[in-house]
């Protein structure tokens, strides 16, 4: 196995490509066009991407497609850094060229950008990349292998043991916020869908009426737990309850 550049060689190898500066005034990624070389049915590029806003935090790397560049929830007033995975799948030889995103600006504008572009004549256009092998050395302050992991687990566990309930995704309603107390009486379903959930220790509430010396109640509310990445396969990449 052995990465020389932008060329891959080996099942397995992967180059990591880097930003030298990161978009700015960026509302909405629309989607992106790359060229490679070599790939064909059995040999190919498994593309993933993950992105961020200092250059050095990271979302976990997630499929490289135009549906979840589409799904980022981006703040023009805050710079895009984004990395890309190039993973090569079967044994050949691949190259990497080029990658461009077409991109949405706070001004309206619609724009693609090349971060480079190769041809008969070379790399010209935009410079913007660092290409480098993924294999690196130790740093103590990585916590992407352990926080993938944890995320690994928790799906599981959320996959085998988690309750199927109907979930009801809201939002406040605007005519019925209370200017005083900043709160908001009516909510509009917006979306439903089956969702997996987990509750501590496996303790479900009674359903038996409450009595006490004051009056007689209905069971307390009891706190239910669900996985980000389950939630997000449902509702959308970057929702929340």
């Amino acid at each position: 196995m052995a990465v020389n550049g932008r060329t891959t060689d080996a099942n397995g190898d992967a180059i990591l490509i880097s930003l030298q500066s990161p978009y700015e005034n960026v509302v909405e990624v629309l989607g992106y066009t790359d060229v490679t070389k070599g790939e064909n049915t059995g040999t190919y590029y498994n593309k993933q991407f993950r992105w961020g806003t200092d250059g050095v935090t990271y979302s976990d790397y997630i499929a490289l497609s135009n549906v979840n560049l589409e799904a980022l929830l981006l703040n023009p007033n805050k710079p895009f850094w984004v990395q890309y995975r190039y993973e090569q799948v079967g044994d050949g030889t691949l190259e990497f060229e080029s990658i461009a995103l077409e991109l949405v600006t706070d001004g309206g504008v619609i724009c693609r950008v090349p971060q480079v572009e190769c041809g008969s004549e070379g790399c010209v256009g935009t410079p913007n990349l660092v290409v480098d092998c993924c294999v690196q050395g130790w740093n103590p302050y990585d916590l992407s292998r352990a926080s993938s992991m944890y995320n690994q687990l928790s799906a599981v566990t959320s996959n085998l043991f988690g309750f199927c309930v109907d979930y009801f995704k809201t939002k406040a309603d605007q005519r019925s916020r209370d200017v005083i107390l900043k709160e908001y009486s009516l909510f509009d379903v917006i979306k439903e869908a089956e969702v997996k959930i987990l509750i501590p220790d496996n303790e479900l509430p009674t359903r038996e009426i409450q009595f006490n010396p004051m009056m007689m109640d209905f069971p307390v509310q009891f706190e239910v737990h669900i996985v980000k990445s389950a939630f997000e396969a449902v509702f959308g990449l970057g929702a929340k309850p």
